[in-house]
């Protein structure tokens, strides 16, 4: 299964479930600058891996992430209504979590 990310902002994520996207959503996609940095990249420059402290990776990842289309794969390991998580790594724990902006978005996940 694919699940497809926007980064909206540091620690929220919404997402498109297997469901149709909406046009608003296609237009808000089409419109976002891609960045091909792959997971491991955002993680040690941003994420848990990082040895900046919080301020600089904020300003990090508003100036390289933020709003930003990528293309990212990863195991699902939980999945609901409202939320996925992924195991981005293979070490068989959550590394992310995408929060649905439709809280019944994930229904049909399976």
């Amino acid at each position: 299964m694919k699940v497809f990310l926007v980064i909206a902002s540091l620690g929220l994520l919404s997402a498109c479930s297997s469901q149709e996207p909406s046009e608003q959503s296609i237009d808000m996609v089409s419109t976002l600058p891609s960045s091909t940095a792959t997971y491991s990249q955002v993680n040690k420059e941003v994420g848990c891996e990082s040895a900046y402290i919080d301020e600089k990776k904020a300003d990090i990842f508003n100036e390289r992430y933020k709003n930003h289309w990528m293309t990212w794969t990863g195991k699902v390991i939980h999945a609901d209504a409202e939320s996925v998580s992924l195991d981005m790594n293979g070490k068989g724990i959550q590394e992310l979590q995408a929060v649905f902006a439709d809280p019944k978005a994930g229904y049909d996940l399976f």
